[in-house]
């Protein structure tokens, strides 16, 4: 799973498209307006988009188009959609994150989400743990497995995430040796 990820990850580093022309149209998205009228928010988006620039861009191209919307409710979630449109749904426990000083908490959950769409889990026939896992796996390669885990480790409520806890160490450990 983790080698498919890293292919993935690698072919679409290869994908050369404007980053600029893509960064102003999201932000200029009446859909991400919310984003643009909080400087803390901008920022956070800001960073995003330039620690994934080829994998965004490369659902850009594909006709794909994936909007973060705010809502009330816990952290985050995708929504999938059959035209084409994907939503990460932004509860406001996920906004604080985005907002603070260091918003790398919050990125790694959006980083999650992002992996949901990338992976195209709404296509597939996996149990919610596999792709709860491999959007984890997503997250840790785009360098955000700490945080993740520091996430999940303040919500070790279920089961689910007892699971995804242990399979992100093991990732940080193998990465460590």
């Amino acid at each position: 799973m983790f080698h498919a990820l890293k292919n993935l990850w690698e072919k679409n580093k290869k994908i050369k498209l404007n980053l600029a022309q893509f960064k102003t149209q999201f932000f200029a998205d009446e859909s991400h307006q919310w984003i643009n009228g909080d400087i803390y928010l901008k920022r956070a988006f800001q960073q995003l988009l330039d620690n994934f620039p080829s994998i965004l861009l490369s659902h850009s191209h594909h006709h794909e188009k994936i909007v973060f919307v705010k809502a009330s409710g816990r952290l985050a979630c995708t929504v999938y959609s059959t035209d084409n449109l994907h939503a990460i749904i932004i509860f406001p426990d996920l906004e604080k994150l985005l907002k603070s000083g260091s918003p790398n908490h919050g990125l790694a959950i959006l980083a999650h989400e992002l992996g949901h769409i990338v992976l195209k889990h709404s296509q597939q026939k996996i149990t919610t743990l596999r792709a709860q896992f491999e959007a984890d796996d997503f997250a840790y390669q785009m360098g955000f497995g700490e945080e993740l885990l520091d996430v999940m480790m303040d919500h070790p409520d279920n089961l689910e995430v007892q699971f995804r806890i242990v399979h992100l160490q093991k990732l940080i450990e193998q990465e460590a040796k």
